[in-house]
């Protein structure tokens, strides 16, 4: 696959994953009551309705100018890295569109509109954040992968050469 074939690919899955989040985000306003859980599978899946201002968790809801900050930075080096990276395009790409989708979010919103929640994970989520995380551990994932197929450098070489005499 030629580069700029790559690059159009990578750039597509980075606006769908972010569209995806907006979409889902506008449902969840119009669809949800804010502070009401729905049970989708008992007590293990639902949806609540929550507005974050700052990051995971809330965190840093009270400087949320910096959390635009990293977000932009964020977005800019993942969209960088996926394209000068075509091994690890896929999951850079899931990452970069969930910090866009996050980001476009605060941008145009002031917040993060979460919905989804799972038993046993703390906090409220949305796609973007599924992406981020995914895109995460399928880079870790490749990271791993890569290092084990690399040859060991403390290994004796063989063939090619002549024996000593």
């Amino acid at each position: 696959m030629t580069m700029v074939r790559e690059r159009v690919r990578t750039a597509l899955g980075i606006v769908i994953i972010a569209t995806l989040d907006l979409g889902a985000g506008y449902w969840a306003r119009h669809a949800l009551r804010l502070g009401h859980t729905d049970k989708i599978l008992g007590r293990w899946v639902g949806l609540h309705l929550l507005y974050n201002t700052g990051a995971m968790l809330g965190l840093g809801s009270r400087i949320p100018w910096l959390i635009t900050g990293v977000g932009v930075a964020g977005v800019a080096v993942l969209t960088i890295w996926a394209w000068k990276s075509p091994t690890h395009s896929w999951p850079l790409a899931l990452m970069a569109g969930g910090a866009l989708g996050n980001l476009l979010s605060r941008l145009i919103w002031h917040r993060v509109t979460d919905y989804m929640m799972v038993a046993g994970y703390p906090g409220i989520f949305n796609v973007s954040d599924v992406a981020l995380r995914v895109g995460v551990v399928w880079l870790i994932w490749d990271l791993v992968r890569q290092v084990r197929r690399l040859p060991d450098p403390a290994a004796p070489k063989t063939g090619g050469g002549s024996a000593p005499s």
